[in-house]
């Protein structure tokens, strides 16, 4: 063999990967370059519909794994028993019961499965109001005193009690949504909703428990661009959009009631001032709605 032949040959190889790879990252370059003028064109198209956007869209998010959900029902009724204090509660005969502590002032409705809602008369937590840190840590210490662990759930969301827009200092009291957070992303349909009245005592908590056995362990489903989903669905003038979002929702919901383990897929959430969300599968785009009787 010509070993020095065979050195010139490698040697124009290597020349020549290295310049595929620099084309590569010239060719990354210029296309993030323009990606930036396709987002600014998107955002001129909006503009002429009369659609404001507060928020960019999400640039990263290329794809995203399935969740697989399993019965929530365990983990709702472990929660419901701990802020009934321990006391054992009624089987929710037919989809529903309630119990109420005959010395005191809380009730809890077991609406299905899982979910429920708790509601105290007289509540006395006391809990710190002077911004929305404080009310946040706040919920999570008095929660905890009662055996309700909220280190899985990120807050969501802080409204005005009396539905009046966002919770601010001196408005009143607040309701604050927490969602159940996977792997960096929110199950927005797996929540816990926490009223607390002007004195700073809790006085009701709603809750819809999603369980979530495993992901989809590395097989991963291409997302569409969440810009894509706005310009489709979105050409209401005088609508703002304030925040976008990518996470789970579960859509399985049997018409008997009863639960199915189901992998799913994730979903954007877009939110618009005053309060208004809606839900888009990620896969496809098109737009889905919340199942209000899932158990």
């Amino acid at each position: 063999m010509d070993w020095s032949k065979a050195k010139n040959i490698l040697i124009t190889l290597l020349l020549a990967l290295n310049a595929l790879l620099l084309a590569s990252v010239v060719s990354r370059a210029v296309g993030a370059g323009e990606g930036n003028g396709m987002y600014e064109d998107v955002g001129q198209i909006l503009e002429k519909r009369g659609v404001a956007m507060l928020c960019d869209f999400p640039r990263d998010v290329r794809d995203s794994e399935l969740l697989i959900y399993e019965d929530g029902s365990a983990a709702a009724r472990a929660m419901a028993e701990s802020l009934s204090g321990g006391a054992p509660l009624p089987a929710a005969v037919g989809g529903a019961a309630s119990w109420r502590d005959p010395s005191g002032s809380v009730e809890i409705e077991l609406l299905g499965g899982a979910s429920f809602v708790y509601r105290n008369a007289a509540p006395s937590e006391g809990i710190g109001m002077a911004d929305a840190a404080a009310l946040d840590s706040g919920v999570r210490a008095a929660l905890a005193a009662k055996g309700v662990d909220l280190s899985q759930f990120a807050l969501d969301s802080a409204a005005a009690a009396d539905g009046g827009g966002e919770w601010s200092v001196g408005g009143g009291g607040a309701e604050l949504c927490y969602a159940q957070k996977y792997k960096g992303k929110l199950v927005f349909d797996s929540t816990v909703c926490v009223t607390v009245s002007a004195s700073g005592g809790i006085s009701e908590i709603s809750v819809r428990r999603r369980g979530i056995k495993d992901d989809s362990q590395g097989r991963l489903m291409s997302v569409v661009p969440a810009y894509q989903v706005v310009l489709k669905h979105y050409a209401e003038s005088g609508q703002a959009i304030r925040s976008i979002d990518i996470g789970f929702m579960g859509q399985n919901a049997p018409a008997d009631g009863s639960f199915v383990e189901s992998e799913e897929g994730a979903v954007w959430r877009v939110r618009t001032e005053g309060g208004g969300e809606r839900f888009f599968e990620a896969a496809y785009g098109d737009e889905i709605f919340p199942q209000p009787d899932w158990q």
